[in-house]
């Protein structure tokens, strides 16, 4: 969902509209009415264990035979390159 302000609100009101920008909203700045930008929030990096939580949890990731997930791994090998075509 985002919000739209005028380039005067903006830069008067810049410490709120970061603070929505920080909680994951977008921000459509536009002149005189018309669009002219947006700003969005960066996409936070993750490491290689909280890539490996996520796919979990969305179900890509299946446990292994023990019933957990693989902690540990070495970031070398096929599934560390397979994680990196994905991004």
């Amino acid at each position: 969902m985002s919000e739209a302000y005028s380039i005067y609100e903006a830069k008067t009101h810049f410490s709120k509209v970061v603070k929505k920008v920080k909680e994951g909203r977008e921000i459509i700045i536009k002149e005189r009415g018309v669009p002219v930008g947006k700003i969005v929030p960066l996409k936070k990096k993750e490491n290689f264990e909280e890539r490996l939580e996520r796919l979990a949890l969305r179900g890509s990731l299946l446990p292994g035979r023990g019933g957990r997930l693989p902690k540990g791994i070495k970031k070398s090998g096929a599934l560390r390159r397979f994680l990196e075509e994905r991004d």
